[in-house]
Protein backbone atom coordinates (compact mmCIF):
# COMPACT_ATOMS: atom_id res chain seq x y z
CA UNK A 1 0.00 0.00 0.00
CA UNK A 2 1.38 3.38 -1.00
CA UNK A 3 1.60 6.10 1.56
CA UNK A 4 1.10 9.69 0.60
CA UNK A 5 4.86 10.23 0.34
CA UNK A 6 5.32 7.21 -1.95
CA UNK A 7 2.79 8.26 -4.59
CA UNK A 8 4.44 9.60 -7.70
CA UNK A 9 2.96 11.77 -10.42
CA UNK A 10 2.08 8.80 -12.66
CA UNK A 11 -0.40 7.59 -10.01
CA UNK A 12 -2.17 10.92 -9.67
CA UNK A 13 -5.20 11.53 -11.84
CA UNK A 14 -6.19 15.07 -12.79
CA UNK A 15 -9.04 16.50 -10.80
CA UNK A 16 -11.88 17.52 -13.05
CA UNK A 17 -14.39 19.76 -11.37
CA UNK A 18 -17.93 19.07 -12.45
CA UNK A 19 -21.21 20.30 -11.17
CA UNK A 20 -22.96 16.97 -10.94
CA UNK A 21 -25.90 18.40 -9.06
CA UNK A 22 -27.55 21.38 -10.72
CA UNK A 23 -29.01 24.00 -8.44
CA UNK A 24 -32.75 23.77 -8.08
CA UNK A 25 -34.88 26.70 -9.14
CA UNK A 26 -35.74 27.31 -5.49
CA UNK A 27 -32.06 27.52 -4.55
CA UNK A 28 -31.39 29.90 -7.46
CA UNK A 29 -34.28 32.04 -6.23
CA UNK A 30 -32.95 32.11 -2.65
CA UNK A 31 -29.44 32.99 -3.86
CA UNK A 32 -30.75 35.93 -5.89
CA UNK A 33 -33.55 37.14 -3.61
CA UNK A 34 -31.48 36.78 -0.42
CA UNK A 35 -34.32 36.67 2.12
CA UNK A 36 -33.42 37.37 5.73
CA UNK A 37 -35.86 34.79 7.09
CA UNK A 38 -37.19 31.83 5.18
CA UNK A 39 -38.22 28.22 5.61
CA UNK A 40 -37.50 25.63 2.94
CA UNK A 41 -40.36 23.19 2.45
CA UNK A 42 -40.50 20.09 0.23
CA UNK A 43 -41.25 21.88 -3.07
CA UNK A 44 -41.34 25.49 -1.98
CA UNK A 45 -39.81 28.17 0.17
CA UNK A 46 -41.70 30.39 2.59
CA UNK A 47 -40.37 33.94 2.91
CA UNK A 48 -41.09 35.24 6.42
CA UNK A 49 -41.15 38.48 8.42
CA UNK A 50 -41.57 40.76 5.43
CA UNK A 51 -42.07 44.46 6.24
CA UNK A 52 -43.58 45.53 2.91
CA UNK A 53 -45.45 42.44 1.79
CA UNK A 54 -46.63 43.85 -1.55
CA UNK A 55 -43.15 45.11 -2.47
CA UNK A 56 -41.56 41.80 -1.49
CA UNK A 57 -44.02 39.82 -3.63
CA UNK A 58 -43.37 42.10 -6.61
CA UNK A 59 -39.60 41.71 -6.16
CA UNK A 60 -39.95 37.92 -5.90
CA UNK A 61 -41.97 37.83 -9.13
CA UNK A 62 -39.30 39.95 -10.85
CA UNK A 63 -36.51 37.59 -9.72
CA UNK A 64 -38.49 34.59 -10.99
CA UNK A 65 -39.07 36.32 -14.32
CA UNK A 66 -35.47 37.56 -14.70
CA UNK A 67 -34.01 34.09 -14.07
CA UNK A 68 -36.76 32.28 -16.05
CA UNK A 69 -37.43 29.99 -13.13
CA UNK A 70 -40.30 27.53 -13.03
CA UNK A 71 -41.68 28.97 -9.82
CA UNK A 72 -44.80 30.85 -8.82
CA UNK A 73 -45.54 33.24 -5.94
CA UNK A 74 -48.42 32.08 -3.74
CA UNK A 75 -50.18 34.24 -1.20
CA UNK A 76 -52.96 33.45 1.22
CA UNK A 77 -54.69 35.18 4.09
CA UNK A 78 -52.99 32.73 6.44
CA UNK A 79 -49.45 33.59 5.33
CA UNK A 80 -50.23 37.31 5.04
CA UNK A 81 -51.36 37.22 8.66
CA UNK A 82 -47.76 36.67 9.76
CA UNK A 83 -46.20 38.79 6.95
CA UNK A 84 -45.11 35.92 4.74
CA UNK A 85 -45.59 34.45 1.27
CA UNK A 86 -44.59 31.27 -0.48
CA UNK A 87 -42.67 30.56 -3.69
CA UNK A 88 -43.51 27.14 -5.15
CA UNK A 89 -42.35 24.96 -8.00
CA UNK A 90 -44.78 24.84 -10.92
Amino acid sequence: MNTLNEINESNILPCIKTNSIAKSDIQKFIDRYEPSKFKILKKSVEIRSVGNLHGAVVKAAEVISDLSLELVVVQSAETAEYRAFEVREI
